[in-house]
């Protein structure tokens, strides 16, 4: 049964033009009488080769962006040094610059060089409305197409064309054509975030790019803000970028007339907030830390980045060719000076371009919807309506689906020792870290029922462990995972050879903690010690229960997550490790990458190799 019932929030057809020959763009001349009644208009025309006219702008630190915005307005000196305004309307294509005769006998340099660098965001400003947002519906008739979801500069808006961030996932659907062309070549074709930013703390975290690669992929991209604070250092913000891209070439050979490119995103969880202002706000820079004489992250950035994970998935020909889960969606924050934009056919060259690129093939269609298109909706609608309505081009060969179809090694987050000693407890009520006591309980239960401690809390094969994985049978459905360690210099180290799992009791040997190891060569538990700043998994306990052995139950964590129990003798254990990054009293508990500040020993986790997609989360649907 389809559940999507959407409507786009704006769909496109008949974009047939190749933007990689758009060359001349055509410019009119802004009558600014309704703001200044002493403004001479003089209805000057002008057509101006695309690349003169944009590195006019260039400076030493900014780049006008391929994305040129046709609701921004261009100052231009006239020969008399009187002030005209010009607005982008369309591009065109092979044409000959045209320089209006009341500018003659000008050149197109001369006409070029009596444009300021300064750019006016839209007609609205002329009049000092400063408050007013820029039409958002307003578009260039040729791609690349641009709608503006916020104005930037450091005021919210709730009233954008599009949500900064959506209820329950979204949609981007498009019918491509590579116009004959048997090769694939590097074009972004969607593009979301801040215009043409070009320092980090005001576009990290806040683009996110979608591009055909040469070898016939797609790939995303997203530069990601992160960032740590300790009582010694304060605050550090922290950036890196983020992205993925499909195994396999959609078509090897390329594609023939036609295809269909389909890409959603469903969020893990519905949050139904009704401040969407504040709720689009949050996570981002200026967002993280609490000035004053406590320093902590600010729990709407921490809260916020839970609430972003879902599942990305990519069609081709409304079959699946890419899926990933627990991916972080990218939600446009407050900050900088550029507009947000949305793109349809380029991106931006400022993000240090990661986004920066212009789209090369024709587009035939485009539709974005505030919804996530499901996957009965979406096949049926390609067939009704996209293959019906368009020369659809299946591949050459067979196309192998991919790539990734499940999440990589699923291990949860590994914590050092502060974590399991702090008072806030990462344990939800009714649940606590395992002493070493209760796990030689389980010890002894998997001995009397299974003939091993270890090989029957082991996952079987070799995708959760490295070879051999020795008489691992998980018939307990403890579900150990060799998820590795850090260390106390900040490196990673043991990944799918050992597991490690903390208790919360103490050996006398220099204060340490009892840890509990699993490996891929023996089926047995050991018993070994570490020092608190080392980072390993943890597994939770219920107080009493009331299951039977082998009955399953659920633990609700203190980030709302839901993980599977189950009750191995007389005891109630989540079947999986935490990926928790909240204490009991919904304190945030710090994320920290870097080896410096984990050497230290400040209370935190990381996901291995500070990579999300070894930590997924365990989801319970």
């Amino acid at each position: 049964m389809s559940t999507f019932t959407a409507e786009p929030i704006y769909e496109l057809t008949g974009i047939t033009d190749n933007i990689c020959n758009y060359n001349i763009i055509h410019l009119i001349e802004y009558n600014n009488i309704i703001n200044d009644t002493e403004y001479i208009y003089s209805g000057l025309t002008l057509h101006l080769i695309y690349s003169n006219f944009c590195s006019h702008f260039d400076t030493s630190d900014h780049m006008y962006s391929n994305v040129i915005l046709n609701n921004d307005i261009f100052i231009y000196t006239g020969i008399t040094g009187e002030t005209h305004y010009f607005q982008i309307v369309e591009y065109h294509e092979d044409i000959i610059p045209f320089i209006d005769p009341l500018l003659s006998p000008l050149t197109e340099q001369e006409v070029i060089d009596g444009f300021t660098s300064n750019i006016i965001r839209c007609a609205e400003q002329l009049s000092n409305l400063t408050e007013i947002c820029c039409p958002v519906q307003k578009i260039c008739n040729k791609v690349p197409i641009v709608l503006i979801t916020n104005e930037g500069g450091g005021s919210d808006n709730c009233d954008d064309f599009l949500a900064r961030n959506v209820l329950k996932g979204w949609t981007l659907d498009f019918i491509f054509n590579k116009n004959g062309d048997e090769n694939w070549s590097e074009s972004v074709f969607w593009f979301k975030g801040v215009r043409d930013e070009y320092d980090v703390e005001n576009f990290a975290d806040n683009g996110l790019s979608f591009r055909f690669t040469t070898d016939g992929k797609i790939q995303w991209v997203a530069y990601r803000y992160s960032g740590y604070c300790n009582s010694v250092s304060g605050y550090t913000a922290m950036y890196y970028v983020d992205s993925g891209k499909t195994e396999n070439a959609l078509c090897t050979n390329g594609t023939i007339n036609d295809f269909n490119i389909t890409i959603t995103f469903e969020k893990n969880n519905i949050y139904d907030n009704n401040d969407e202002c504040d709720l689009s706000n949050e996570g981002g820079w200026g967002d993280l830390i609490i000035s004053g004489t406590t320093e902590k992250l600010n729990s709407k950035w921490n809260n916020n980045r839970y609430k972003r994970l879902g599942t990305l998935k990519i069609y081709h020909n409304a079959r699946l060719v890419y899926k990933i889960k627990n991916w972080e969606d990218v939600i446009l924050s407050n900050r900088g000076y550029q507009p947000f934009t949305h793109v349809i056919g380029g991106g931006v060259n400022g993000s240090n371009g990661q986004h920066a690129g212009i789209f090369c093939y024709i587009i035939k269609y485009a539709a974005y919807f505030e919804d996530v298109m499901d996957y009965v909706y979406l096949h049926n609608r390609y067939l009704t309506r996209t293959k019906k309505h368009y020369d659809i081009s299946e591949c050459e060969k067979i196309c192998t689906p991919n790539l990734r179809l499940d999440p990589p090694v699923v291990y949860g987050l590994l914590y050092n020792g502060c974590v399991i000693d702090n008072h806030r407890n990462i344990a939800a009520p009714g649940f606590h870290v395992p002493t070493i006591d209760d796990f030689n309980i389980l010890f002894n239960n998997l001995i009397s029922m299974y003939g091993n401690s270890g090989g029957s809390a082991k996952e079987i094969g070799l995708f959760y462990w490295n070879a051999p994985n020795r008489d691992a049978t998980n018939l307990s459905k403890f579900n150990g995972r060799g998820g590795g360690l850090r260390n106390t210099d900040g490196d990673f180290l043991d990944f799918r050879n050992f597991g490690y799992f903390w208790t919360c009791s103490i050996s006398r040997i220099n204060n340490t903690y009892y840890v509990v190891v699993l490996n891929n060569l023996d089926e047995i538990f050991s018993l070994t010690t570490k020092r608190i700043n080392f980072g390993l998994s943890i597994r939770l306990i219920k107080d009493t229960t009331t299951l039977l052995n082998g009955q399953t139950g659920i633990y609700i964590g203190n980030n709302g997550m839901k993980y599977k129990t189950i009750c191995i003798g007389n005891q109630e254990w989540v079947s999986s490790n935490l990926i928790e990054t909240q204490y009991r009293d919904k304190s945030f508990i710090l994320e920290i990458r870097d080896n410096a500040t984990w050497s230290t020993g400040s209370c935190g986790y990381c996901a291995y190799d500070n990579d999300w997609n070894n930590a997924s989360i365990y989801t319970i649907t």
